[in-house]
């Protein structure tokens, strides 16, 4: 299977996570605080590979992948998530 393919199988998957946990939400009224993001600032939260491959695909495809690995390589002053931490962190 190419690059490509598992990329799109990989936003599959999220898209239908994105449909069930937003049925669960309207069915219970249960959800998130509108902007919180307070779970991702959790050390312990982890993250695979794969669950990124979508987004280094697209800095791969924009010519932008040397540049961010050096961004992680060079910024060692959070342990936040780097892509995370550019939300929070605008002009980083």
């Amino acid at each position: 299977m190419s690059i490509y393919h598992k990329v799109r199988a990989v936003e599959r998957v999220f898209y239908q996570l994105e449909k069930e946990v937003g049925s669960f939400q309207k069915s219970t009224g249960l959800g998130c605080v509108a902007g919180c993001g307070k779970c991702c600032t959790k050390p312990d939260i982890n993250a695979t590979a794969l669950e990124f491959l979508p987004f280094a695909y697209s800095l791969f495809k924009n010519g932008e992948a040397e540049l961010y690995l050096d961004q992680l390589n060079n910024d060692r002053s959070t342990t936040l998530c780097p892509i995370l931490n550019s939300i929070l962190s605008p002009g980083k």
